[in-house]
């Protein structure tokens, strides 16, 4: 997805598993929030979107397996849905990557991203001027958020 494609968009729609549905343009928030110097809001907002795609491609991937689903209407099991719902984004990092949906670099990408988004929480860790020190690094780190929720968002089971 390029930047000028979503520069005047606020939304952007996206079909999965046959159902439409809209979300608020994670690459707009993501840019927007760099461009204000707002690192903790970057990401937040990167590791929100990597628990969304995240969790729907678990979802995706347990159901085309048959993994995990009801023998007659073949649908995930609520009570899988539910632990889903209930993990943490580094534990969904690394199912994606265990299960093969995320190759190593994104997988690697995803981490950093989050372990800096806990940083930036919880600014006992690293101090509160932590979040002004390297802004070079939240950048390069914020643009590679982009680019794996790109990635994630286009995974498909067919």
């Amino acid at each position: 997805m390029t930047e000028e494609a979503d520069q005047d968009e606020s939304k952007v729609g996206y079909a999965d598993f046959g159902v439409g549905m809209f979300i608020i343009n994670p690459f707009k928030e993501i840019r927007d929030a760099k461009e204000r110097k707002d690192w903790p809001a970057g990401f937040a907002t990167s590791a929100t979107y990597f628990k969304y795609w995240g969790a729907v491609k678990l979802e995706a991937y347990f159901k085309f397996h048959k993994l995990a689903t009801d023998d007659k209407t073949h649908e995930l099991k609520t009570t899988f849905k539910d632990f889903i719902k209930r993990l943490e984004v580094r534990d969904i990092i690394t199912l994606l990557y265990s299960f093969d949906i995320i190759d190593e670099t994104t997988h690697k990408q995803m981490k950093e991203i989050n372990v800096e988004r806990n940083n930036m929480e919880h600014v006992e860790r690293k101090g509160v001027m932590y979040r002004y020190q390297d802004e070079e690094r939240f950048r390069k780190l914020l643009d590679h958020a982009i680019t794996c929720i790109d990635t994630l968002s286009k995974v498909r089971f067919d």
